[in-house]
Parts: structure tokens; C-alpha cells; sequence
């Protein structure tokens, strides 16, 4: 059975770490207060044990959060492409009316007053641009990704 001053004295054996460290330190003590809960006796052993553990379960940690952040990414990259595909062709078929309409108009098959007319290809393009602009904007950011 392990006394509180024994348990006191191994945790305050546990070395100070830096704040990256904090999440180490955390499963340290946590190791180190199962240790003696099982009953093992020598306090350095048990803390050696605890240091090891604890690098092995971040270890662990990090490369599932790595695999995370990997996949998260790679999910991320494909809804981009097939936003960026819909997208494409929803453009291509409003540009193919507005042309079809264009030339309809020149060749007499439709009759439009000018203003609308005018107004209607200056909006359209307009919007293409703009669609076109926020896309881009949105799909290649200018911030860089965080390191992994």
C-alpha cells in the first residue's frame, strides 16, 4: 500500500516541463499514480516506467492526430475539386446562353431593345467574373496551412 508522502515524493520526482510538455507531465503523474495503486516499491523504476509510457501514449497520440489532419485533407481537397467541376460547368453553360443569345439577336432570331440587352451581357459577365473570383478566392486561400 502506498503511503500519501510516498506518492508525494514521486510525483514531485517527476522532472518540471515546459508547457509543450504539459500533456506529457499530466499522463506521467497519472502513470505514475496507477504504478503505485498496483503496489510496485522502487520509486525511481516507477518513474522511469511512467516517463516511458507517457512518451509512447503521445507518441501515439500525435500520430493519430497526424492521420487525422491527413485525412481531414484530403476530404477537404476532394469536395474542392468537385465544387470546383460544378462549378466550371454551370459557368460554361450560362456563358453558352448568354452567346447563343447573342447571336440569336444579331441574326434577327430574337428582338431585344439595346438597354436590356446590354444590361443583360454586362450582368452576365459580371457574375462569371465574380463567381469566378470568390471561387478562387475561397478554394486557394492566401493563409498557409498549419505544419504538421
Amino acid at each position: 500500500m502506498t503511503t500519501p508522502a510516498r506518492r508525494d515524493k514521486l510525483v514531485n520526482l517527476m522532472p518540471k516541463y515546459s508547457s509543450k510538455n504539459e500533456l506529457k507531465e499530466f499522463v506521467s503523474r497519472g502513470l505514475i499514480q496507477q504504478l503505485l495503486a498496483s503496489g510496485a516499491e522502487d520509486d525511481e523504476k516507477v518513474k522511469k516506467e511512467a516517463d516511458s509510457k507517457a512518451s509512447e501514449l503521445i507518441t501515439i497520440h500525435n500520430k493519430a492526430m497526424l492521420a487525422e489532419k491527413v485525412a481531414d485533407s484530403q476530404a477537404d481537397r476532394e469536395l474542392k475539386k468537385t465544387y470546383a467541376f460544378w462549378f466550371l460547368w454551370i459557368l460554361i453553360g450560362q456563358l453558352i446562353i448568354m452567346n447563343g443569345i447573342f447571336i440569336a439577336v444579331g441574326f434577327g432570331l430574337l428582338q431585344f431593345e439595346e438597354w436590356p440587352l446590354n444590361l443583360y451581357m454586362g450582368g452576365t459577365l459580371a457574375e462569371v467574373f465574380g463567381v469566378i473570383f470568390v471561387i478562387t478566392k475561397n478554394l486557394f486561400p492566401q493563409t498557409k496551412p498549419t505544419s504538421y
